[in-house]
């Protein structure tokens, strides 16, 4: 009761200012994490305790109590104790009765202890964005970070508020300290929002000050500017030049995230020596790495199209994978078979994909759409046939009753992954099924889309009578005859002709497209071009268009 009653006594000393200076100097330091953000979040306990403190008697309408309270109820969540959950309530009752009469420091400062004891008030969070959009033009850079951050951790966007910061933020950008611009980018792309203006403001500003970052700052800066899709070069090559001769300062998670980042902006592996070196540093923090920090860097590296005989990187991460598989979350998993089937790991080089079709087993009614085709993909990339394991049967199964909520993407991947894996139409009700679900949707196909689902349905047997699909196929991919590549454009005419489609207008089209472009095919896609002529009766066609050529 007696260290209650010092909570509330604090603000009618001379302690106050001293106090809330305090406070300022933690809220201004707390960064902006890793991602994902791991602070622990408050947790209720079952029973209230028995001390209830002498500041639950007394009214806490003022600001700065209120805040204070709020601060050292944050304290106790983050270090795993549990306030009193009377003294909890209290305080949000006192916070909401009060808000209106906070100042930018007040909000500022409740919105970071909001994020860890108040993470589920509704009511609270929802006055905080409208107290918050009173005060937008008012916030420093600190406190418009604080906020935002807030926000974005506990998953909350607010259009209106994040807009109206936005325009705060870009107003004030010049003077935006390296932690400022960070903390906001972090939020931003956190919660999705991809502010174009905002995010050009915060890369000149970064840009200006990149040699001031720590290294935590330059991984969630990158990490941010990554997740938005943002185009512009010159960013990552300024983290990238800044980072480099620095990565040894960054920890595991700041690591996987700043290769994570690099190669969803689209470098490539053969583009410089970054990836190589980013290699080179995380082979000997291998022990160290957990299991997302394994699904980030193993993807980070396959985007980036380094292969397994590029490096020993990739057989490092499959050995610090296998004994923790059951540690990963469904996303790290499929990403992580995604990665080391696209690294050209095979089936038969090690024990490496049967354990990992061993581990998905048990966790198939878990997958989402998304997990299913990439997993699927990844089995079948590395050969594996359905004959040497129940995975592709188990992950049909999974399949099948969510078929429709499989994007264009997913349903031509999975498709294809299926057909590799030597399963037939005649098996299995999968491509019944699968058809089904892509013929209102093939104007939406893309041509890779296109090319990887006539192909799977003709390698897996069926016919152009046992399926509509062909038809629309056809429909679908005339008028795109020139957009598809090259393989795309192989695949597609053998599967026509595989599946005996009688398609005159198709095959002319294919014939002509084909001469236009004749050079560019690899050996694999002339023969499966002339095959597909031959197949489908339409050599005359081909000789056709070839006199005219040479006219």
């Amino acid at each position: 009761m007696a260290h209650h009653s010092r909570f509330v006594r604090a603000f009618s000393s001379g302690l106050r200012k001293k106090l809330l200076a305090a406070q300022s100097k933690i809220l201004v330091g707390d960064g902006a994490g890793s991602f994902p953000d791991r602070a622990k979040l408050f947790r209720w306990p079952q029973q209230p305790s028995a001390a209830l403190g002498a500041a639950c008697g007394e009214r806490l309408h003022h600001p700065a109590k209120c805040v204070w309270l709020a601060l050292q109820l944050r304290k106790s969540s983050i270090s795993g104790s549990h306030p009193d959950i009377r003294l909890v309530s209290k305080v949000e009752d006192a916070c909401l009765e009060s808000i209106d009469k906070f100042k930018c420091a007040h909000l500022s400062m409740l919105a970071t202890a909001s994020a860890d004891v108040f993470p589920g008030r509704d009511l609270l969070w929802l006055k905080l964005a409208v107290a918050a959009q009173r005060e937008h033009g008012s916030f420093n850079g600190n406190q418009l970070a604080n906020i935002l951050r807030s926000f974005a951790r506990t998953g909350r966007y607010n259009h209106d508020l994040f807009t109206a910061l936005s325009r705060s933020a870009q107003r004030i950008h010049a003077s935006l300290s390296t932690q400022n611009i960070a903390n906001l980018a972090w939020a931003f792309a956190t919660i999705g929002s991809d502010d174009r203006a905002l995010f050009r403001a915060l890369s000149m500003s970064a840009l200006q000050k990149i040699g001031e970052f720590t290294s935590t700052g330059l991984s969630n800066l990158v990490w941010a500017f990554a997740s938005v899709a943002w185009s512009g070069p010159e960013l990552f090559d300024a983290v990238a030049k800044e980072a480099m001769p620095r990565i040894s300062e960054f920890n595991e998670q700041g690591f996987a995230m700043t290769a994570w980042a690099f190669a969803k902006a689209g470098l490539k592996h053969t583009d410089s020596v970054l990836f190589h070196d980013l290699a080179a540093a995380a082979l000997p923090r291998m022990s160290k790495f957990n299991e997302q920090h394994i699904a980030m860097v193993a993807w980070a590296f396959a985007t980036s199209g380094m292969k397994q005989t590029d490096s020993e990187l990739f057989h490092d991460l499959a050995a610090a994978a296998l004994p923790r598989m059951s540690e990963f979350n469904e996303q790290g998993f499929a990403m992580t078979a995604w990665a080391f089937a696209k690294a050209g790991l095979k089936h038969t080089d090690s024990v490496l994909f049967h354990d990992l079709a061993a581990a998905a087993l048990p966790r198939m009614s878990k997958f989402n759409e998304q997990h299913i085709a990439l997993v699927a993909w990844a089995f079948a990339t590395s050969g594996m046939k359905q004959t040497d394991s129940e995975v592709f049967h188990d992950l049909a199964a999974a399949a099948l009753p969510r078929m429709g909520k499989f994007s264009e993407a997913l349903l031509s991947m999975t498709a294809w992954a299926f057909a590799a894996a030597g399963m037939k139409h005649t098996d299995s009700k999968v491509f019944h099924v699968l058809s089904e679900a892509a013929l209102p949707r093939m104007g939406k196909f893309s041509e890779q889309d296109l090319a990887m689902t006539a192909w799977a349905l003709a390698k897996a047997g069926t016919k152009h009578t046992d399926s509509e699909l062909f038809h629309d196929l056809a429909a679908a991919a005339l008028p795109r005859m020139s957009e598809f590549n090259e393989q795309g454009f192989a695949m597609t005419a053998w599967a026509f002709a595989k599946a005996d489609v009688s398609h005159p207008d198709l095959f002319r089209a294919f014939s002509k497209s084909a001469l236009q472009r004749i050079n560019k095919f690899s050996l694999q896609g002339l023969s499966n071009l002339a095959w597909a002529f031959v197949h489908a009766h339409s050599i005359y066609q081909l000789k056709t268009q070839i006199s005219c050529s040479r006219r």
